[in-house]
């Protein structure tokens, strides 16, 4: 990924499908969090496990600006893990955890989010 505007950086990572197929399927990934999320689903039961990590190199931020208070770390860092869960019917689920390392020198640790979606057709 490369990113130029409200924060200009340059983004490089892998991840990993784990369980039943996911063909036909077009995943999107979130972009603060990271994880791929299902958005064309092909109703095909069964559970995935979703692994991922990336390294970014970030330039410059509107977010935290040179002359602020907080000093910009120039690498982030995310770890990954997901789970895609399709019910027999028209149901699925995603629950996910994402570990993103401190964004600014005055940030003490890292922070560890979670992502909820779920998908119920009525």
């Amino acid at each position: 990924e490369v990113r130029a505007g409200v924060e200009t950086l340059l983004r490089v990572g892998i991840d990993a499908t784990l369980g039943a197929t996911m063909d036909g399927e077009l995943l999107v990934r979130d972009a603060v969090t990271g994880p791929r999320y299902r958005v064309i689903r092909a109703a095909r039961p069964g559970t995935r496990v979703v692994l991922g990590a990336d390294l970014a190199r970030v330039a410059d931020s509107l977010l935290l600006p040179e002359d602020g208070v907080a000093r910009l770390r120039t690498d982030r860092h995310r770890l990954r893990v997901g789970l895609h869960h399709q019910f027999e019917r028209d149901a699925a689920l995603f629950y996910g955890l994402t570990w993103l390392s401190p964004e600014f020198e005055q940030q003490p640790e890292g922070q560890l989010v979670g992502s909820f979606q779920l998908r119920w057709r009525f």
